[in-house]
């Protein structure tokens, strides 16, 4: 049993020399949620096609709703909407 483990051991060893766990310095790990509240967003943009028939008896209406998934950026913490 413990010629097994010491195996294991020496193949995670093995395998984090030759394949490392750093992040480049290029990529992005941090992203922003940005949900929009549709009664506000179609008060300033009233031509989208989604502002047509909105009303407060639509889920959407009364609730947030997903906006975006994006790539926060690191300068300012705060996503380009």
């Amino acid at each position: 049993m413990s010629r097994i483990l010491a195996a294991g051991l020496m193949a995670m060893a093995f395998w984090t020399a030759c394949f490392p766990l750093t992040a480049r310095a290029d990529t992005i790990d941090h992203f922003a949620l940005v949900m929009v509240w549709m009664p506000g967003l179609c008060k300033l943009e009233s031509d989208r096609p989604e502002c047509k028939d909105l009303s407060l008896r639509r889920y959407d209406g009364r609730n947030l709703a997903f906006f975006a998934l994006q790539p926060a950026p690191v300068e300012n913490g705060f996503a380009d909407t």
